[in-house]
């Protein structure tokens, strides 16, 4: 007489992991407005989040050679400074190149297949 499924036993239904229709297509569109947000900074001349940054890191190591301690003769420094030398050398352009990195690989990130980390933030674009 017992019709119903025993305890533990699924029938039918989606496989588990498998996204819903929904969700393929939010995706989908989410790529979709990232590949549009990318194209219409572009075409306004807007730099890429990553362009900035490499740009900020051209100027920290510019500082950098202010505190260096011999200057590019090789002459001794008098502006030498190591904390500061560390500090505009190492620090800042490592975070910049931290920064960098998680840009681009959100940028490697293309909208066919859909890729959960696409969005507008991710695309990198600097308002």
């Amino acid at each position: 007489m017992g019709s119903g499924s025993k305890p533990g036993e699924r029938r039918g239904g989606r496989v588990r992991g498998t996204k819903n229709l929904r969700t393929i297509e939010d995706e989908l569109n989410a790529g979709m407005d990232a590949e549009r947000t990318f194209s219409e900074a572009r075409a306004h001349h807007k730099k890429l989040a990553k362009e900035v940054l490499a740009d900020f890191m051209q100027v920290f190591m510019g500082i950098a050679t202010r505190y260096q301690p011999l200057a590019k003769d090789g002459t001794p420094n008098p502006g030498y400074d190591e904390d500061k030398f560390e500090r505009w050398s190492m620090t800042r352009p490592s975070e910049i190149r931290r920064q960098v990195a998680r840009i681009a690989s959100a940028d490697d990130c293309q909208p066919s297949p859909p890729c959960a980390t696409t969005s507008t933030r991710s695309a990198g674009v600097i308002p």
